[in-house]
């Protein structure tokens, strides 16, 4: 599983931590846990705080009492999300990486967060398939289907590379972020809203989903940007039109 090997190399270390950073929606997180994991600081902010400003001082607040030389990863959510919001966390991480000597980065999807919840609440059973849509601009939504593999035993997430309206993706467990989105479509269901509190189970051992998370550098991770819907791309368009037409008047 993810960091399982950069553990088992860190040595007889008991200080040694990793850092989790989330900027990809309004609310942000910053998690230090050890290697045993148990979380040794969780500090959230609400969209009215702005991520470039609060980041670097819970960091600094962090590392009053945990020493950044034994810092041994930086775990960060790539998105989608945020078009801002995951360049900050990206920036961050990439910053502390050059400055650390190239300490590793690994990148995690947005999606895999609330699809834990999904399991740790009983929402579905452990085998069946499922879908989680993140809200994003204009009723818009990012979209990710789990389809369980048998053979593997784990879950396998495939992202819709298109941010479009909310979408019936025709399986029977259906899932999104907001309550307001679910007017439009009654088979959708709301996501716990505490699924930020599962954040440690993406480093278990008993976790059942199979990550993207392949080592990075600050020389090449990168947010996961979608490409613009057309449905998106004409809004704007007809938005400036419409702007132009009544500047003209």
């Amino acid at each position: 599983m993810i960091l399982a090997e950069l553990f088992s190399q860190a040595g007889d270390t008991k200080d040694e931590w990793v850092l989790f950073v989330d900027t990809s929606s309004h609310d942000g997180q910053m998690l230090a846990f050890n290697k045993s994991l148990e979380p040794l600081y969780d500090l959230r902010w609400g969209k009215e705080s702005r991520h470039d400003k609060v980041i670097n001082f819970n960091f600094s607040k962090i590392t009053q009492n945990l020493e950044i030389k034994h810092l041994k990863a930086i775990v960060c959510v790539q998105g989608p999300g945020s078009f801002t919001g995951l360049r900050v966390s990206a920036v961050f991480a990439k910053t502390l990486s050059l400055a650390l000597k190239g300490l590793p980065i690994f990148g995690v999807s947005s999606f895999i967060v609330p699809a834990l919840s999904i399991l740790e609440h009983d929402l579905i059973d452990l085998g069946s398939n499922f879908s989680v849509q993140i809200p994003s601009i204009q009723e818009m939504t990012f979209l990710a289907t789990f389809e369980f593999e048998k053979k593997t035993q784990c879950y396998t997430e495939m992202i819709d590379r298109t941010n479009a309206k909310i979408r019936d993706t025709k399986l029977k467990h259906e899932f999104i972020l907001s309550k307001k989105n679910t007017e439009s479509n009654a088979a959708l269901k709301t996501v716990p809203r505490d699924y930020h509190d599962f954040s440690l189970s993406l480093f278990k051992e008993s976790c059942s989903f199979s990550y993207h998370n392949d080592k990075s550098s600050y020389l090449d991770f990168y947010p996961l940007f979608l490409r613009r819907s057309e449905a998106e791309e004409k809004f704007n368009y007809d938005k400036k039109a419409q702007q132009t037409h009544s500047f003209k008047e």
